[in-house]
């Protein structure tokens, strides 16, 4: 039976696939083989592997992809995208603000252009949003990640499309929270998470475990061509997990779909009424779910949600 090792962090109740993550919110917990074992005998390892990582994904955005983001995927966007993202707008008041956090080049803009509302854009990347301030001179940017936002109580929407996946475990609940802490009362987060194949992630693990990589379940690492020897990163959490994240964080789920491998989650911030020892009911229809999805996901997943807060 292979050991379990702990990690000192701020990591609760983390499951990915059929692996269980956890017990004390000041601790995480997750099996590893036992030769690997001296390689994770304390966090200290593994955070300064997550800080090099991080200061890794900015230069790879900057020097990377931000010359041929556009070029590559930015003249692309899946149906399921557009139709989510229209109808959340539509649903706003005309003189609503929205935060495009992780905007990179602006690629949903022209969308939210159309909408008539006003939005700001940050992102992590420079080069990105340089890209982004020459398309639309207009719309004001901020150099900020996710991780550091500090907005309150600023936007009635906040979309984070297509970006999330770049999130580490660690730092997922500490973006929720700033995502809430940055909305208006009731305001709406909407947002995706990218899907992979569970054979290749596994697949992946153990390739970066082979390496000496300090990396949990659920991560992947890989080269993507010359210039990008050390590779990037991304982080696949299951719907599970992200539906008690956003539940930890006071959000409700208003809509869930999924599409070209994404995932979508249309959600509201709990208001002190609805924390109040309520229940709230939100139906999740499945209109916008292509068959090919419905077959692939039992219907279960998209049964209506139902919250239940005792504060």
């Amino acid at each position: 039976m292979p050991p379990n090792v702990t990690f000192a962090g701020v990591v609760t109740g983390l499951v990915h696939q059929s692996t269980v993550f956890w017990e004390c919110p000041d601790q995480l917990t997750f099996t590893a083989h036992p030769d690997r074992v001296s390689r994770y005998n304390s966090s200290m390892e593994r955070n300064e592997w997550l800080k090099q990582r991080r200061h890794l994904s900015e230069e790879r955005y900057d020097r990377l992809w931000a010359p041929i983001y556009d070029e590559q995927w930015g003249n692309y966007i899946g149906p399921l995208h557009q139709q989510m993202l229209t109808r959340v707008l539509n649903g706003l008041p005309a003189q609503a603000l929205i935060l495009d956090a992780a905007c990179g080049t602006g690629k949903y803009w022209p969308i939210l252009s159309a909408s008539g509302r006003e939005f700001v854009g940050i992102d992590q990347s420079a080069a990105m949003l340089e890209r982004a301030r020459t398309k639309f001179p207009q719309v004001p940017v901020h150099k900020l990640g996710l991780q550091e936002m500090r907005f309150k109580s600023a936007f009635d929407l906040i979309i984070c499309m297509d970006a999330m996946e770049n999130v580490f475990p660690e730092d997922w609940p500490q973006v929720l929270a700033n995502f809430r802490r940055a909305l208006k009362p009731a305001g709406q987060l909407y947002f995706t998470v990218e899907i992979a194949d569970p054979a290749s992630l596994e697949a992946d693990y153990h390739s970066a475990l082979a390496r000496g990589l300090p990396v949990l379940p659920g991560e992947s690492i890989g080269p993507t061509g010359p210039g990008d020897e050390q590779g990037g990163y991304h982080f696949y959490p299951s719907m599970e997990l992200v539906r008690q994240w956003l539940s930890a964080a006071n959000f409700s789920i208003l809509e869930e779909a999924e599409a070209d491998d994404y995932h979508h989650f249309w959600c509201r911030e709990l208001d002190m009424a609805d924390r109040d020892g309520k229940l709230e009911s939100f139906h999740s229809p499945r209109s916008l779910i292509p068959p090919a999805s419905r077959s692939r996901y039992p219907c279960p997943r998209y049964a209506p949600h139902v919250v239940l807060l005792q504060l």
